[in-house]
């Protein structure tokens, strides 16, 4: 009688889990975003680290983490947007990438579903960077990379 109290209590418990889980997940809230690109601008990323998020609301801010051969700086409207970079390493080539950022509470997750390609390289470094509007620079942003065969 107490391992079947015991197997029916355990059994509530992982459902009602579950259950918080998945209302969790459903109340997060979707962020538009605009894609950003150093394509064709002569700059690059510097000064990062993998698998972190760069939250960068002012040019000051920008001129940490990017250099231009030109030194023209792309412009970007600090007074309405922040940059969010994130940089991290796959086990393969990129054939695509879809990128989600949502915010439960104060929380913002960026989200990246990576679909890889191994038919030409072993690994490759990944960049990633939106525009958005306006965050506080007290805002924590979870990066999650997920890759997909």
């Amino acid at each position: 009688m107490k391992k079947k109290t015991l197997i029916c209590v355990t059994f509530l418990l992982v459902f009602v889990g579950m259950q918080v889980s998945c209302k969790e997940r459903s109340e997060a809230e979707e962020i538009p975003f605009t894609e950003y690109s150093l394509i064709e601008t002569g700059c690059n990323w510097i000064n990062f680290k993998l698998d972190k998020v760069y939250l960068i609301n002012s040019k000051q801010t920008l001129l940490e983490y990017i250099a231009c051969d030109s030194g023209n700086i792309p412009i970007i409207d600090f007074d309405n947007y922040s940059l969010i970079f994130a940089s991290a390493y796959v086990p393969g080539g990129i054939a695509e990438v879809d990128k989600t950022l949502s915010k439960i509470g104060n929380q913002y997750f960026l989200e990246a579903n990576v679909l890889l390609d191994y038919t030409g390289i072993a690994g490759q470094q990944m960049f990633i960077s939106i525009l958005v509007n306006k965050l506080n620079t007290k805002n924590n942003i979870e990066l999650n990379i997920i890759t997909k065969r």
